[in-house]
Order: C-alpha cells, then sequence, then structure tokens
C-alpha cells in the first residue's frame, strides 16, 4: 500500500538539545513539559530549535535559550515564504496601559511542526476577556483585556492601544486607568 503517510513523523529533540532546554527551564522556574517543537536550519550539531512548552514559547539551543511568555504574545505567525515564525511581544507596561514597541521575535525554521498550531491555541488560551473602548475626544480605540499568565495562573489586565492612541497624554492614561477598574469589576 504507498501514498502518503497519515500522520506526519514528528521531530524528536536531540538528547543534548532536550537537556539543554530541561536546564533553562530549571534556571527560569518554567515547566519544561514540550508540546510541540520544530527544528530550525543548519549542521544537527548547532540547529536551533523552537519549543512550544505550556506557559512559554522557547527557542535556541546550546546555553541559549530564549522564552517568550503566551500572556505577552500579541501577535504571532508562520511566514511560509520566508520559513520564518513572527512572534510580537507586547510593549513595556506602565499602570496597566501597554506602550508600543515591543520585541518581535523571527525564528527560521526548515519544517514548522506543530509549533504555530500550538502557539495560536497557547495565545488563545490566555485571553479571558477583552473589550474595544473608544476614546474620548477621538477616533481611536483602546482594547481593555485580561491575560492569564500560564505559569502561575496570575491575571493581567492591561489597555492595548489602536492605532492614534497616545500613550504619553495623561488623559488617556486616565481613561486607560479608569475603564481597567471598571471592566474588572464587572468581570470578577
Amino acid at each position: 500500500m504507498g501514498g502518503m503517510p497519515l500522520l506526519r513523523r514528528r521531530t524528536a529533540l536531540p538528547s543534548p538539545v532536550r537537556g539543554s532546554l530541561r536546564a533553562a527551564c530549571r534556571a527560569a522556574s518554567l515547566d519544561p513539559h514540550v508540546l510541540a517543537e520544530a527544528p530550525g536550519p543548519g549542521p544537527a550539531d548547532q540547529r536551533r530549535w523552537a519549543v512550544a512548552l505550556r506557559s512559554h514559547l522557547g527557542y535556541g539551543s546550546g546555553d541559549d535559550w530564549t522564552f517568550v511568555p503566551w500572556h505577552e504574545v500579541d501577535h504571532g505567525s508562520w511566514n511560509g515564504e520566508t520559513a520564518t515564525l513572527e512572534v510580537d511581544q507586547r510593549g513595556e507596561v506602565t499602570d496597566g496601559l501597554v506602550r508600543p514597541g515591543g520585541r518581535r521575535h523571527r525564528i527560521e525554521l526548515t519544517d514548522p511542526q506543530r509549533v504555530p498550531e500550538v502557539m495560536a491555541d497557547r495565545v488563545a488560551a490566555t485571553i479571558l476577556f477583552h473589550r474595544q473602548l473608544p476614546v474620548p475626544d477621538s477616533a481611536a480605540v483602546l482594547t481593555v483585556t485580561a491575560r492569564r499568565n500560564l505559569a502561575d495562573q496570575s491575571l493581567e489586565w492591561l489597555a492595548v492601544p489602536g492605532r492614534g492612541v497616545r500613550t504619553r497624554d495623561p488623559e488617556v492614561r486616565q481613561f486607560a486607568a479608569a475603564a481597567i477598574r471598571r471592566l474588572r469589576r464587572e468581570y470578577e
């Protein structure tokens, strides 16, 4: 019986990579359970890996691992043309208001395996509440959201600015803080 296999062969982390990942997770106090992994380009002994953990996206190898908490992912996608997993991490938070300019992670992979699918699932699992609110005297909106940290189950209430919102404006900051307080009381 020929044809394509029914299930895609799962790539397993090589033993030295699994060991370095576990050590890095231990140092960061993270659960090292891997939900999905995907290899990067290059020779096997120098290859970087992307791993979807229960509470974080990790990428790296050896002593060089980076971990991004799922609840801090604003946007993530797989770009098949560039073979790159692109992840936008939220910007700095001041009094609940997220400032633009978070870190962008670009992770080259030879085969994404299930990492993008698991990433979408894990990010969605962090979003418990969101509501868009028009900013007074403006055409812009703020999105108030409650995100669950999947590592410790804590909730974080944030106001995420839409295009054109001046996050340094004291009136916008007051509006955001009041909106978070009000919606948090309604939700809880």
